[in-house]
């Protein structure tokens, strides 16, 4: 077929900068690269760190992944009320359903785990929030429906000490693999 015979035949055209993203088919993993097989962060940043004296130390290691290489580290050094964020933007449907999944560990179960999702427009957060587990990995889910078409994603870490700052019951990591965010509708 050839354009300039047929009728039917359009093109659209956009200002700089304003072409729009193809938000993903149903299903489609929208992080690709959840499991940190990269060795990087890759399009995550360490972010809005908390409180405490020493922040923890946010990294890839491929100390203890779930599955593949490596994992994302998150390493309290015996802190009280210590948190961090870890953060990536995307764009989604607004109206449609997501699924933001995470499969998380902690090598003591003194610290706390949400999983967020921040909607720019109507500047909500629905959150999932769970105690880690110590040395079991545990898949935790966030289902949601879009309400803008801009979404931030957040791991946030918190680590309470059980008993004296400074002593090794304060130390503590976590380790979060295998991420996803799908579309359900």
């Amino acid at each position: 077929m050839m354009c300039e015979r047929d009728t039917a035949c359009v093109t659209n055209t956009y200002p700089v900068d304003q072409v729009p993203a193809p938000t993903p088919s149903i299903g489609v993993d929208m992080v690709k690269d959840g499991g940190f097989e990269s060795g990087t962060f890759g399009a995550w940043s360490v972010v809005g760190l908390g409180q405490g004296l020493v922040q923890p130390v946010i990294d890839v290691s491929n100390g203890r992944p779930r599955t593949g290489g490596f994992a994302l580290r998150a390493r309290f050094d015996n802190m009280n009320s210590a948190s961090a964020y870890f953060q990536r933007t995307f764009r989604v449907e607004p109206g449609k359903q997501y699924s933001f999944k995470a499969w998380v560990m902690a090598e003591k179960s003194v610290g706390t785990f949400y999983l967020r999702a921040n909607e720019f427009s109507t500047d909500q957060s629905v959150s999932g929030f769970y105690d880690v587990p110590a040395n079991v990995w545990r898949e935790r889910v966030l289902t949601f429906t879009a309400t803008a078409s801009v979404l931030q994603l957040q791991l946030y870490f918190v680590q309470n000490v059980q008993g004296t700052v400074g002593s090794a019951q304060g130390i503590n990591t976590v380790w979060v693999d295998d991420m996803t965010l799908t579309r359900l509708n």
